[in-house]
């Protein structure tokens, strides 16, 4: 068993996707005694390990999404993934390094991994991975989904449960006015769920037609990439 929960750690530090992963799962190794916590949780079955990480990654990320969004300094943070001017595959992890440092949702995933629930892990990770760059795309496909008659029922259903290209389009329009953009709202990354359950969703199924950050000053590439590592004198936030 214990053989068994080392190899976890191991596993869990070397395939951790992020650098707060990766220094956790080193930190718990080297604090407290393998045997009480590494492995600790293996016996739990795969379905329960993920709804684990639903709560403690996707809601934990929606909370802190929120939170960077509602605070003009965090937003700093966030603001580089908000910056491009377009929707895209590549906007998916187009992020500050440090907003993944401070992401609580990275850290308690890691306390998962260390505690056994690996397989749990990569379940989920592969739809979290496939719903956040689906949602991210250019590529319209739930409008194409939206005019089959017959799938309406389902797709009224499928935007409320999980992110889609136009809710997470709204999140990244420019111009709050024109009746689409929600960059107050629309959160999510995987379960949109919890948007709908917290009142911050808005769907209209349209797309806005510029997408950026509104209301605010231009800041130097260092100042979005490696905020507050490097700062500009005066920038403004939303």
């Amino acid at each position: 068993m214990e053989r068994y929960a080392r190899g976890s750690v191991d596993f869990s530090a070397n395939f951790a996707i992020s650098l707060p992963g990766h220094s956790i799962c080193n930190c718990l190794h080297h604090a407290l005694p393998s045997s009480s916590v590494a492995g600790a949780l293996l016996w739990v079955p795969l379905w329960a390990g993920f709804l684990a990480y639903v709560i403690a990654d996707d809601f934990v990320q929606y909370l802190w999404h929120w939170y960077c969004h509602s605070s003009p300094l965090l937003f700093n943070l966030h603001r580089l993934h908000h910056s491009a001017k377009y929707m895209g595959l590549r906007m998916a992890y187009r992020d500050n390094p440090c907003f993944q440092l401070t992401m609580p949702n990275n850290w308690f995933s890691a306390a998962l991994l260390y505690c056994g629930l690996v397989k749990s892990y990569f379940l989920y990770v592969t739809v979290k991975m496939i719903v956040a760059v689906a949602a991210h795309s250019s590529v319209p496909w739930d409008d194409k989904l939206y005019k089959i008659k017959a799938l309406q029922p389902i797709m009224w259903f499928l935007e409320r449960f999980i992110s889609t290209p136009a809710t997470h389009a709204a999140h990244h329009g420019l111009h709050q006015e024109d009746g689409i953009t929600h960059y107050n709202g629309n959160y999510a990354t995987v379960f949109f769920f919890w948007d709908v359950l917290f009142g911050t969703a808005k769907i209209t199924r349209r797309r806005p037609s510029e997408h950026g950050v509104e209301s605010v000053g231009k800041v130097s590439w260092l100042h979005l990439t490696l905020w507050p590592i490097f700062r500009d004198k005066n920038p403004r936030s939303r």
